[in-house]
């Protein structure tokens, strides 16, 4: 009986180990629209992508950030690890996944490295232009800001 709680806890700690990662694919299509780039110091630079820029009350929203060191040197960043900061006045309700319970991770990232967050909402927001700021790189303090149009849900 022991050996068998031992491994579903190892399997447990793999699940939860793997779901932190911050070295996610780049979005294959869904996230390609480039909607702010911002600079820190030290040669860092946040690129934030959307799936779009215009989307419809009840779509999916997907936000991707990428942090790059674009330096000739090793840049520390101090980053969130399972997910992004997101403010907005605009409603988005969060998707039926499992989360991670970590929140940042300090690291040098060697010139032309990066690290990349994806978060996944579903728009709950009347039709409206809305003002998104997305917080991936937390030292030194950076984040992206944007704007998000929401159309009515299609008829």
């Amino acid at each position: 009986m022991p050996a068998m709680r031992i491994k579903v806890l190892l399997a447990l700690g793999l699940l939860l180990v793997a779901g932190c990662g911050d070295r996610l694919p780049p979005a294959s299509g869904p996230a390609n629209v480039v909607v702010a780039r911002e600079s820190a110091a030290g040669g860092l630079v946040q690129t934030v992508y959307v799936s779009s820029d215009e989307v419809r009350y009840g779509e999916r929203l997907r936000i991707e950030s990428r942090i790059t060191n674009r330096g000739p040197m090793p840049a520390m960043a101090v980053s969130r690890t399972c997910g992004l900061d997101i403010e907005t006045p605009m409603q988005l309700e969060l998707l039926d996944t499992v989360r991670c319970a970590a929140y940042s991770e300090r690291a040098a990232l060697a010139p032309g490295d990066s690290r990349v967050q994806v978060e996944e909402r579903i728009v709950a927001s009347p039709p409206g232009r809305y003002l998104v700021r997305v917080r991936h790189l937390l030292e030194p303090r950076q984040a992206a800001i944007f704007t998000i149009t929401v159309r009515p849900a299609a008829p």
